[in-house]
């Protein structure tokens, strides 16, 4: 993955344990700085797995705030 503030080339950790962590969709634009970008929390990761291939599984925040609202506009 490209670090968006250096430009540089990074690796993120292994996922093992990142549950309950943010799942952030954060577009790549290098013209940009990194407090300009349209930073979207997407999820919260829930699950790893590590069978055959390597997989990450997360809740869609979208779907809880819709719960939520749901709930209390009632």
């Amino acid at each position: 993955q490209i670090n968006i503030s250096t430009q540089t080339k990074e690796f993120s950790p292994h996922p093992k344990g990142v549950s309950g962590s943010g799942l952030w969709s954060i577009p790549c634009t290098p013209a940009k700085d990194i407090e300009d970008t349209d930073m979207r929390l997407v999820g919260i990761m829930t699950d790893y797995f590590e069978i055959q291939d390597k997989m990450v599984c997360a809740t869609n925040i979208k779907l809880v705030l819709d719960i939520i609202k749901k709930k209390f506009d009632s």
